[in-house]
């Protein structure tokens, strides 16, 4: 029997490949992904400690720290497929986001208040 690849489902921009190459089907995650335990679920671990944005790879269990400058990260998110970061700043009360390679961009530069969660999707 030849594989079969069909989409299974989404989770955080993830897609999650489904590939029956017997009776059992076996997941995978796109690249910045990991599998989790379920087997049916993709993660990606973004870190802040406030001063300094930092990518986990769950695989090598290793931390990176994000080149960017921030002063008080309250909030983070990410798409991992396309390598995008968002994060709040509370200090110069801003949302800004880091494309793989690229330079920093505010989105949000003014009108804000206290932004205490962001979601990609």
């Amino acid at each position: 029997m030849g594989s079969q690849v069909s989409g299974v489902g989404q989770n955080s921009g993830s897609v999650k490949i489904s590939t029956t190459a017997s009776i059992l089907p076996k997941c995978s995650c796109s690249e910045g992904y990991t599998l989790d335990t379920d087997k049916k679920t993709c993660k990606a671990a973004i870190i802040s400690n406030h001063c300094s944005i930092l990518t986990a790879d769950l695989n090598q269990k290793s931390l990176e720290r994000v080149p960017v400058l921030v002063e008080n990260v309250v909030a983070t998110t990410s798409d991992m497929k396309s390598g995008t970061l968002f994060w709040s700043d509370m200090k110069v009360k801003q949302i800004a986001k880091l494309e793989k390679g690229g330079q920093p961009e505010v989105l949000v530069g003014s009108g804000l208040d206290l932004v205490e969660g962001l979601a990609y999707d």
